[in-house]
């Protein structure tokens, strides 16, 4: 049975049952990054297990295998994942008892998404998101089944599973899933929404043309490499990679992300060496390019002023950069700069490497030797996890046609561009089907905070002068743009369009978070470990998330 079939199924299920009958649940959806495992987001789900006194489903756990539908042996990695997460963590009734909220209000539920884990995060976004949309109809006919009633539904992702969570969104909205059930909140942390933009420096070149071609499916798409994707599905159809695709107004997508009452997106400022900031806070600018010092040591010394939250320390809520570029060095300082660099670089700076002396300095006497071996190691790794998601893909595939029935019609019928161009039309013609038979009105043109109709682009001019957001303030002036601009890599015009396509989500909300002194700030940001002392100043972040959840 196809993906679309068991969703209208697990929604038909759903709603069968009256709401005399029933307890409502609010469904909290996690899910990881590239990489990534479920114990990734243990502290955020132990933050609203605590908060909101939210139960963990049993099925957080499910790893699914595609082809034979069987679940993985109890000694692999994501029992050990399952693990991490004590039993006091999640309160969860597996009796088949149902299990109410407070004074009938809907109960929350997390569902910790676990079928991408691992290496199966290579498999492409859209075929990731397809598992997570399995694991949500399952979670809702176990749910029904204990005369339990899925009433509001709300997404967050982290990293890549914030893209993971954009498309499994778009599924849901194509199959009638948001008929019956509320979308309340949409969120994620560092996740890059435009995909990887280009960065100054060797190694950020390095990794874009590795990331683009030895990551699989994924890779192409994170890197918008991809093709084959589709604007128009009926009329001169225009090919496009998947986060256009993704990103355009027109698109199940998009409305999807316009249907939640909250979308949130959670960015680090600086130091994210895996997600940078114009691609996680979908910024224009990098008000950092141009004072590089600022980043890893004394800000205030660089010129930029940054205010923080109160009550939520790590999170920014304005940022003035100076007027202009900065007053150019004596040419005698300059050339002392040049030859005698300010800082050596983090792998030649024992005090930068994580470990205690004296295995510090030993890693960085080491690393000459090490580096080459590390290198062809990763991309022997690599090479193979590619090729094994490659296999997973077209078991996937298989699926997909078999579950249309064009094997009946042809036995011998192999996956290819066609299907691939009817499998993203596809989700637009049942969107169209089902609104065509509620006989729903024509929406009004979307309006913004401000009350002005919302466009699909933003003026590129209104962006020079000041960027405004709720919770953040980031004050540019037009000399300073210019010269920002000449210091920073360019971005394509398709991600310009993404951004300003993203920017204009109604209600959209960013929160910058702010961490100083660090190598790489990119698990920080959800405290991903909590026993490392660096990651639990994430703590703020994830706090402010909790606090401001509509349950």
């Amino acid at each position: 049975m196809s993906t679309a079939a068991n969703g209208r199924s697990a929604v038909a299920s759903s709603s069968s049952t009256t709401a005399v009958d029933v307890s409502p649940v609010h469904l909290v959806v996690c899910c990881h990054g590239l990489w990534g495992d479920p114990s990734h987001l243990s502290y955020i789900i132990k933050s609203l297990v605590k908060k909101w006194d939210a139960e963990v489903s049993p099925r957080s756990a499910d790893e699914t295998d595609v082809k034979t539908g069987k679940a993985p042996k109890e000694g692999g990695k994501t029992k050990k994942a399952r693990d991490s997460m004590s039993s006091a963590d999640a309160v969860t009734d597996v009796s088949g008892d149902t299990v109410t909220g407070e004074s009938g209000k809907a109960k929350v539920v997390i569902l910790n998404t676990a079928s991408n884990a691992w290496v199966r995060t290579y498999d492409g976004i859209d075929w990731c998101a397809e598992r997570i949309v399995q694991e949500i109809q399952r979670e809702t006919q176990r749910l029904s089944d204990q005369k339990r009633k899925v009433t509001k539904l709300s997404i967050m992702g982290y990293s890549l599973g914030g893209l993971f969570a954009r498309y499994t969104a778009g599924l849901l909205y194509s199959q009638g899933y948001f008929r019956d059930v509320e979308p309340v909140h949409f969120t994620t942390f560092a996740t890059p929404h435009v995909g990887m933009i280009r960065t100054r420096g060797w190694f950020p070149k390095v990794a874009f043309y590795i990331g683009g071609r030895l990551l699989g499916r994924t890779g192409a798409q994170l890197h918008v490499r991809d093709k084959g994707w589709h604007l128009d599905h009926f009329a001169s159809p225009q090919s496009v990679p998947l986060l256009q695709a993704m990103s355009s107004p027109d698109s199940t997508f998009y409305k999807a992300l316009c249907a939640f009452h909250h979308v949130d997106f959670y960015a680090n400022a600086i130091s994210d060496i895996t997600v940078p900031f114009r691609t996680g806070g979908c910024m224009s600018l990098d008000p950092w390019a141009g004072w590089p010092e600022g980043r890893e040591l004394d800000v205030a010394g660089s010129g930029i002023e940054v205010e923080r939250h109160p009550d939520y320390p790590a999170l920014l809520t304005s940022v003035k950069v100076p007027y202009g570029p900065p007053p150019k060095k004596p040419l005698g300082q300059r050339i002392l700069q040049a030859v005698v660099p300010r800082s050596w670089p983090w792998f030649l700076n024992p005090k930068r490497i994580p470990w205690r002396f004296p295995l510090n300095y030993i890693g960085v006497a080491l690393f000459p030797i090490v580096l080459p071996i590390l290198v062809l190691l990763i991309i022997t790794r690599l090479a193979t996890a590619t090729r094994a998601s490659n296999k997973r893909v077209a078991l996937q595939q298989e699926e997909w046609i078999k579950g249309k029935g064009l094997l009946e019609e042809d036995p011998d019928v192999k996956y290819g561009e066609e299907h691939e161009r009817d499998r993203i039309s596809s989700v637009l013609r049942e969107t169209i089907q089902a609104v065509a038979e509620e006989n729903v009105e024509s929406e009004e043109p979307a309006t913004g905070a401000n009350g002005n109709t919302k466009q699909s682009k933003l003026d590129a001019k209104s962006l020079k002068s000041r960027i405004t957001f709720p919770y953040l303030e980031i004050e540019v002036t037009p000399a300073t743009r210019e010269y920002l601009d000449s210091r920073m890599t360019p971005v394509g015009g398709r991600q310009r369009d993404m951004q300003a396509n993203l920017n204009a989500i109604p209600g959209l909300r960013k929160h910058l978070a702010y961490f100083d002194q660090v190598m790489n700030s990119h698990a920080i940001i959800i405290c991903r470990t909590p026993s490392m002392e660096m990651h639990r100043r994430g703590k703020m972040v994830v706090q402010h998330f909790v606090d401001h959840f509509d349950a």
